[in-house]
């Protein structure tokens, strides 16, 4: 299955990596955008996300019209601990809170009603970095997305963005 990475406004294609379970990972999680180490392709680990719901509902269709979109969402910067990030699903908050390195591998789990159809995801941080993500939603179907912040005094403050129409693996 194709998946998308936007890194800084780059678009990447690649093929999904791991099951069908979004606690476990078959390759290390997206790097920051100037990162100078491939990822090693070795499983490690896994964490299990934590699930938390978004303060606000996304745009709602009929129930039986709607589509999921399951949000991870992680603090990977250990210089911008914590950090706050805000995401937007066409204007409206579903996400908005500070969010912790902790070991690194510390993934938030939001599962948002979604209508099918396309729609933008905004994410901001509390540091300044910004970036969009365009998405379709399947009709009364699922897509999966997982946004990392990144900082280092090395690599600019940035997100990265994976989105797939099966559940991504982090570790």
């Amino acid at each position: 299955m194709a998946s998308t990475v936007a890194l800084c406004g780059l678009t990447l294609l690649g093929s999904a990596c791991g099951d069908d379970s979004p606690t476990t990972s078959s390759a290390d999680p997206p790097r920051p955008p100037d990162a100078t180490t491939a990822a090693s392709g070795t499983a490690g680990p896994a964490a299990a996300p934590t699930e938390r719901s978004g303060p606000a509902a996304a745009p709602s269709a009929a129930p039986d019209e709607q589509a999921t979109l399951t949000l991870q969402v992680s603090n990977q910067s250990f210089d911008d601990d914590p950090v706050g990030i805000t995401v937007d699903l066409d204007g409206d908050v579903i996400v908005d809170d500070e969010f912790s390195v902790g070991a690194q591998h510390n993934w938030v789990t939001f599962e948002i009603p979604v209508a099918p159809g396309d729609h933008e995801l905004t994410m901001r941080s509390s540091t300044g970095a910004e970036a969009r993500e365009a998405l379709s939603m399947p009709a009364a179907g699922h897509l999966w997305a997982v946004v990392g912040y990144w900082y280092s005094p090395q690599t600019p403050r940035s997100f990265s963005i994976i989105v797939d129409d099966e559940p991504i693996g982090t570790a």
